[in-house]
């Protein structure tokens, strides 16, 4: 198995020299792991994978209208190279689902590798070996936020579940532009969302 391993690092070092190529070596090292809520509460759902997002407003049983509001989530991303990458363009194509493509300009960072432990922890590095004798380069996650849905999206997308692709774009400071696409399945439906009216059994 180690001629695997070494296969993988070649592989893997190439990314990291050469930055830019094909999206399956970008997504070598600007890693999606998956989609979470935001840290804010909010009435749409948004889980690893899929969302499902309220896009009508109704009148509730007390009379009131049923609050609406954008839909926010966060990507979980895990950068496998040293150097910061700073991710500046989020694009949502909602086309999909019968609404406009939206593109979001944004400079979140998502953070490389750092050598673990002693006086080199704050040193960048996309291998153990650029660490030192007994360290280890760590990658951690970086949770990215974003505005997934807005009020147009919401007027305009058609009723329905379909799977949205998103595309993540971002540059590091050596001007190597990485570029990663996944999807989201979203299921756009009026979802009751009025306040409870209490006095439950």
């Amino acid at each position: 198995m180690r001629w695997v391993y070494t296969i993988a690092a070649t592989i893997l070092t190439a990314a990291l020299a050469f930055g830019c190529g094909s999206d399956a070596g970008d997504s070598l090292v600007l890693q999606f792991q998956n989609f979470a809520p935001p840290l804010n509460s909010q009435f749409d759902s948004v889980g690893q994978t899929s969302a499902e997002v309220d896009v009508a407003s109704h009148v509730c049983p007390d009379g009131q209208g049923e609050p609406i509001e954008e839909t926010h989530a966060v990507a979980v991303f895990v950068n496998r190279e040293g150097a910061d990458i700073v991710l500046d363009t989020i694009t949502i194509n909602n086309q999909v689902a019968g609404a406009a493509a939206v593109t979001r300009r944004d400079s979140p960072l998502v953070i490389g590798g750092r050598c673990g432990g002693g006086g080199t922890a704050s040193q960048q590095c996309a291998l153990d070996g650029e660490c030192g004798i007994g360290v280890t380069c760590e990658h951690s996650e970086s949770p990215v936020s974003f505005l997934l849905f807005d009020f147009d999206t919401k007027e305009t997308v058609s009723h329905g579940t379909f799977n949205i692709p998103i595309t993540f774009s971002g540059i590091d400071s050596r001007n190597a532009r990485f570029t990663v696409n996944t999807s989201m399945t979203v299921t756009f439906e009026d979802f009751d969302h009025c306040p409870s009216t209490g006095g439950g059994q």
